[in-house]
């Protein structure tokens, strides 16, 4: 997901130096400077959804290695981490597609 939301917010960087192959739904009010700019708020907060799904990961497979013989103490975080990122995985899913049906193609020409 971190990838197709990269791919988007590149598609939709613009409107006048970017590529803005893709015009990407307003979520809030966009830049100042640049008239008719809309920020990318949903694919950054992708990006950042999946890199905490990597890191709780990380966290359980680091959790794991620290148990010694068969005490598992680090038990509850990888609990917590591991139930944890399919309701992000969901959630993130369901942010990706109100973005995908606001798209509209840019102005190519």
């Amino acid at each position: 997901m971190a990838w197709v939301a990269n791919d988007l917010r590149l598609m939709a960087s613009g409107p006048n130096a970017g590529f803005a192959e893709i015009v990407i739904p307003a979520v809030h009010a966009g830049s100042s400077i640049i008239p008719g700019k809309v920020n990318p708020s949903l694919a950054d907060c992708l990006d950042m959804i999946c890199f905490n799904i990597v890191g709780n990961d990380v966290l359980v497979a680091m959790a794991a290695q620290a148990g010694q013989f068969e005490l598992k103490v680090m038990l509850p975080g990888m609990t917590k981490n591991a139930a944890e990122s399919p309701y992000w995985v969901l959630e993130s899913s369901r942010d990706l597609e109100s973005m995908e049906t606001g798209i509209s193609f840019g102005n190519l020409f």
